[in-house]
């Protein structure tokens, strides 16, 4: 259903607005050493792009700049 008024004859409701919420900061420190691999040799590719997904958004978040990702040759669906 559709209705069109003019602004005029619209009237607040008298609920009261909610306050904002407040900001959370969270800090990530890198790790001092070490590096972090996946291994999708094995799996179908909707596993390996799922597993993939996570796998970088964790290791973003762990702050690393590289990781070492092996997919195998196959037949060339995860490569």
């Amino acid at each position: 259903m559709k209705l069109q008024l003019p602004l005029s004859s619209l009237q607040r409701s008298g609920n009261i607005p909610k306050a904002k919420p407040k900001s959370i900061q969270i800090k990530v420190q890198k790790p001092e050493s070490g590096y972090i691999k996946l291994d999708l040799h094995g799996q179908r590719a909707d596993e390996a792009i799922e597993n993939l997904d996570k796998f970088l958004s964790d290791s973003l978040i762990a702050g690393f700049d590289e990781v070492l990702v092996y997919h195998g040759i196959g037949t060339g669906k995860l490569a």
